[in-house]
């Protein structure tokens, strides 16, 4: 018994350690993107900012949460009468809306940091451990908004304007 309680109190050091080290790394990967640190720790606003620097608008976050919503509510409401078969098809296509809006923004997310398109499609699957590296790599820059370099203020801009 005595070794299931040295093994536990491993595995939750092990857990400390990894999350202290993930935290460390949305802090950097936030002031890398030019938003504050601090926005990195606050649970739900993170998840609004994290979008923001993803596809450059609060938008994905608020139609993320409005579907994951309703998929619990329905899983509630099936629950409760019973007919958890007859809303089985809505439910599943609920839960795979979620997981495609999860998929795109951290696609999005790796695309905003320069990345190519295979370290994007990683991030779909291991987004919480690829941050890391991110995070720590110098030559890791943040790009912008879907991997498009913000030219507003450039000389080349696509305004109305013509510099003729």
């Amino acid at each position: 018994m005595a070794a299931f309680g040295i093994m536990y109190l491993w595995i939750l050091l092990l857990s400390l350690v990894l999350s202290i080290i993930a935290l460390i790394s949305w802090y950097k990967l936030f002031e890398k993107a030019g938003e504050a640190g601090w926005k990195a720790i606050v649970p739900f606003y993170s998840f609004f900012v994290y979008s923001k620097i993803a596809t450059g608008s609060y938008k994905l976050p608020w139609i993320y949460m409005g579907v994951c919503f309703a998929y619990c509510f329905l899983a509630i409401i099936s629950s409760l009468l019973d007919m958890t078969l007859l809303f089985l098809l809505p439910l599943l296509a609920l839960y795979a809306g979620c997981i495609v809006l999860a998929s795109y923004i951290n696609y999005q997310f790796g695309k905003a940091f320069g990345r190519s398109t295979g370290w994007c499609i990683a991030m779909i699957f291991l987004g919480g451990v690829l941050v890391i590296p991110m995070a720590f790599d110098s030559s890791c820059t943040y790009v912008g908004p879907k991997g498009e370099a913000d030219t507003s203020d450039s000389f080349y801009s696509t305004d109305s304007q013509n510099y003729y």
